[in-house]
């Protein structure tokens, strides 16, 4: 498009139903249900691909608190108005910060089988590779690179297990 400002982020939005809805830190889905109706038109009417006809265009004056003519004015809005801020206040609540855990650490199948129990004890204790590395002396590069090219040495490994509360015992394969 020719003769549009570079705004880094954000998109052109033909309305202001994405900077109303970024304001209150809205997903597509809490706009519908407020609005009564699927996010698929939500989706529609913000990105102009169907008409705002008066009928909408009341309703989301009623919803976010405003006239006609500030729903109806062009905007520039960052990508996804609503995600980041969620997602954030979401994980700070859980603690997890900038070294969020997000979710679960994945681990590859070919991995050997003592790194993908660690791992398993990490995502189920919810530790970081970060504050495992830092309590245990292993290197989060080390760490992290055994679940794809590396195996781990006994001493980092046994490093690794005493931060997260166990411990590495040879035992008989016969014994239970």
């Amino acid at each position: 498009m020719s003769g549009v400002p570079d705004t880094g982020h954000k998109q052109f939005q033909p309305n202001s139903i994405a900077k109303f809805r970024g304001r209150k830190g809205w997903s597509l889905q809490d706009c519908a249900d407020a609005l009564g109706c699927d996010e698929g038109s939500v989706r529609a009417l913000e990105k102009g691909e169907m008409v705002f006809h008066d009928g909408w265009q009341e309703r989301f004056c009623i919803v976010f608190h405003c006239s006609r003519g500030e729903i109806m004015a062009p905007s520039w809005v960052a990508r996804n108005p609503g995600v980041a801020r969620k997602r954030s206040n979401r994980n700070l609540k859980k603690g997890r910060g900038a070294d969020r855990w997000a979710g679960r650490l994945t681990i590859p199948e070919k991995a050997d089988p003592l790194v993908k129990r660690i791992y398993g004890l990490m995502n189920a204790e919810r530790y970081m590779i970060t504050n495992v590395a830092e309590t245990s002396g292993v290197t989060r590069s080390t760490i992290s690179s055994w679940r794809y090219d590396r195996q781990p040495t006994v001493a980092n490994l046994r490093a690794v297990a005493n931060t997260l509360g166990y411990d590495l015992v040879l035992k008989k394969q016969d014994d239970p």
